[in-house]
């Protein structure tokens, strides 16, 4: 069985594994590694999510995450918009980001936003 992702930009099925034909192949070079070294050390080398008012102690599984989606604006090079999670935190993140997007997209109507 196949698996189909729909390209949240272009609204088109594409196979898993593949990406959408009209989006821009992700070039992410030394540039990128570079920037998410500093965010990192810039971080402590730990989780930057704050749970009942502490931050996470997660020093392993360390990912550097977008605030704002490369979809919606984000940038590569922007640090400032750039933090440190761990991994479960990160996948937390992207998917209220998700949420947010389908809840805005629930808003808009056939005359345009509201």
């Amino acid at each position: 069985m196949t698996v189909m992702r729909i390209c949240p930009r272009h609204r088109i099925r594409y196979r898993q594994g593949e990406r959408c034909p009209h989006c821009p192949p992700r070039q992410r070079g030394w540039g990128w590694q570079h920037t998410a070294a500093r965010v990192v050390v810039r971080d402590g080398h730990q989780c930057t999510a704050i749970a009942d008012g502490r931050r996470c102690p997660m020093t392993t599984t360390l990912e550097v995450a977008h605030l704002d989606r490369r979809i919606d604006g984000g940038s590569d090079t922007d640090e400032t918009r750039l933090t440190t999670l761990c991994h479960d935190h990160h996948v937390a993140l992207e998917r209220q980001q998700r949420t947010l997007t389908r809840s805005r997209s629930d808003y808009d109507d056939d005359e345009g936003r509201h």
